[in-house]
């Protein structure tokens, strides 16, 4: 990044050095706020180009995913949605742009034009695995899982390894079918253990924290921890969050909340770690603390309809029923849809 940044005072038009900028903030960097600065300025300059656009649509994409208040969050996702349309009109031949623009639209709840958009990507290209992966989620979103499902084997017989697809699959199954049989197809993907690059390893743990979880809902506990004994980064805020899960499980709630803070420690933002501390505070009979920390959740994603629900539970626990009503009734909308994972799981590239 600081050798880009010297390129372009050295030559403050180069449309490349500052595309390379916006790519590592928006990529691995994760610096919406640099990402944004030198987008604009690129905009600016190169109105014409949609390079420009689609960069700065991506950095207001990448603002959003951070934590915000909802109001902000939607005027953040506006922004986002402008240059990304504006980026297709200038490139409508350019999937980038496109899927991007569908992917906003998707966050503000606007399924139909989501699905339009990606309908017509489809057609130009029926293999493009994002396409492909956001429109899985959109027919889930609208509850219409036959679609999903066929979308999904349509998917894995292009990508047949593909571990995205393969979860899917087993979310789906298990909305649809139940956790005992969506595990029957879970253990027929076990993994290989081969060597991998590092992005395929990260998919790889997520995919094992994802079996544990499902095993541990099954009451499966053995199952669950040779699946957690599989995750290569086990110190990661995920890692953690699950391992606080089992020894919950296990009832061992003190060294779950040791547990669960370690990971908040790493991401102060995890949803599911302040959500599983909220429930532990509920099982050692202490509802002001589940209160506060699901509440912090909620603040932390005010889209996610079970932290609702888990917070108007609680709340009703404590006789506050008109608060817990509220809660219920924007849970029930949320609900209505949601995908059966989030939208924002799809990652952000250039």
């Amino acid at each position: 990044l600081v050798v880009m940044k010297q390129c372009l005072q050295q030559f403050p038009s180069s449309k490349t050095a500052a595309l390379m900028i916006c790519k590592l903030c928006i990529g691995p960097l994760e610096n919406a706020k640099e990402a944004i600065s030198f987008a604009q300025k690129l905009a600016e300059q190169h109105p014409g180009l949609a390079a420009g656009h689609l960069a700065l649509g991506l950095a207001y994409a990448r603002q959003a995913r951070q934590h915000m208040t909802d109001s902000l969050r939607q005027e953040v996702l506006s922004k986002s949605v402008e240059a990304l349309q504006e980026a297709r009109r200038l490139d409508p031949y350019n999937p980038a742009c496109s899927l991007y623009y569908a992917l906003q639209l998707s966050c503000q709840r606007r399924i139909p034009d989501a699905v339009a958009v990606v309908s017509e990507i489809l057609k130009k290209d029926p293999t493009y695995h994002q396409g492909l992966w956001l429109a899985i989620l959109l027919e889930t979103a609208s509850k219409n899982y036959p679609e999903a499902m066929l979308l999904c084997q349509q998917a894995l017989r292009e990508y047949p390894d593909d571990l995205v697809f393969l979860r899917l699959k087993i979310e789906m199954e298990v909305t649809t079918a139940g956790i005992a049989n969506a595990l029957v197809t879970a253990k027929s993907l076990f993994l290989p253990e081969n060597e991998s690059s590092k992005e395929m390893e990260h998919a790889q743990s997520s995919l094992w924290l994802f079996l544990t979880k499902l095993f541990l809902q099954n009451g499966q506990f053995e199952d669950a921890v040779s699946c957690f004994k599989k995750v290569r980064d086990d110190l990661s805020a995920d890692s953690l969050y699950y391992r606080g899960l089992l020894l919950a499980y296990e009832s061992r709630l003190d060294a779950a909340k040791a547990v669960y803070m370690g990971a908040l420690a790493n991401n102060p933002n995890h949803v599911a770690c302040l959500l599983a501390l909220g429930d532990v505070h509920l099982k050692q009979e202490n509802p002001t603390m589940a209160e506060q920390y699901i509440s912090q959740a909620n603040a932390c994603d005010p889209s996610d309809h079970f932290v609702w629900q888990q917070l108007g539970s609680v709340l009703s626990l404590q006789g506050d029923h008109e608060r817990a009503a509220t809660c219920f009734v924007n849970a029930l909308q949320l609900e209505s849809l949601a995908p059966i994972s989030p939208f924002t799981d799809i990652p952000l590239m250039m």
